[in-house]
């Protein structure tokens, strides 16, 4: 069967603009790829013990986790997403859990590299050495110092 060139030429126009939603939908966090590596921090609610000692852990070691260009991103149950604590709503929470197959009703951090892999995975909080650690190992991490 022989396909007329305009008939050709709508079908890759068509696809051509889906293809960037496709993306999108695969990749929630396309936007910080290249700029920011993230801890993204799934809880069912603020109240839960482990989002509280792991955004603690960030807290206390804010100098560190800005020099290491570290955003956080929560998830909390079905709330709009915080990233570095401003609501994002372009984010849904509901792709992030299939994205990083985080439980509803439980906690869960994941390290995502400036390269968008997840590099840490833990249903426990992490400890900031153990974050930095990890960080500091990563190649792009040692171009940034010099190494």
């Amino acid at each position: 069967m022989r396909i007329p060139g305009l008939a050709v030429k709508t079908i890759t126009f068509c696809l051509a603009l889906a293809l960037p939603s496709a993306v999108a939908l695969a990749e929630p966090l396309e936007d910080y790829r290249w700029k920011s590596r993230l801890l993204v921090v799934f809880a069912p609610t603020v109240v839960d013990d482990s989002y509280e000692q792991q955004m603690q852990q960030l807290l206390r070691n804010s100098v560190d986790v800005s020099d290491r260009d570290l955003l956080p991103v929560e998830v909390i149950g079905v709330e709009p997403v915080r990233v570095d604590a401003l609501s994002e709503p372009a984010l849904d929470p509901v792709a992030l859990r299939e994205r990083f197959d985080a439980p509803q009703d439980g906690f869960k951090a994941v390290l995502v590299g400036k390269d968008g892999a997840a590099k840490l995975s833990s249903d426990t909080p992490i400890p900031a050495d153990k974050l930095f650690e990890a960080i500091d190992a990563m190649p792009m991490r040692q171009q940034e110092l010099g190494g």
